[in-house]
């Protein structure tokens, strides 16, 4: 079973970056502009393009501490794999341990393709929670 691990310093208290990981309008200043949210069955629906539309069900949350995905549709690839992004305070900035694991194999390109974006991604998190804007994926 492969999983992605990225490991990161953010200039800022957890506690920014947890509401950068759970409220949708941060959620959409830093991966997509298009976010879609179920709060009774804590769903949140992200809008990339055509084949790239994961659905995520929030399964975990501790403010400051941890959260917690499941890909519950809108990717086969990515289907019933956990994100979980890891927060560590401490003088002021938190470090952030991303994993994804997959629960089925999936190819060396689509792995490296995924790993590539949320190198970018992450990066855009940590610029988001630094200076206010990030670099979302934005529909044309």
């Amino acid at each position: 079973m492969k999983k992605i691990v990225h490991v990161m310093q953010i200039d800022t208290s957890p506690e920014d970056v947890f509401l950068a990981l759970t409220l949708p309008d941060k959620l959409a200043s830093w991966w997509t502009t298009e976010v879609e949210t179920d709060v009774v069955d804590a769903k949140l629906d992200f809008r990339f393009h055509e084949d790239f539309n994961p659905d995520m069900k929030i399964v975990r949350t501790e403010p400051e501490r941890e959260v917690r995905w499941q890909c519950v549709g809108g990717h086969d690839a990515w289907h019933e794999s956990t994100i979980t992004f890891g927060l560590e305070g401490e003088n002021g900035t938190t470090q952030l341990t991303f994993v994804q694991s997959y629960p089925k194999e999936v190819d060396e390109e689509a792995y490296g393709r995924y790993n590539f974006s949320w190198g970018y991604y992450l990066d855009s998190l940590r610029q988001f929670c630094e200076t206010g804007r990030g670099k979302p994926f934005q529909q044309v």
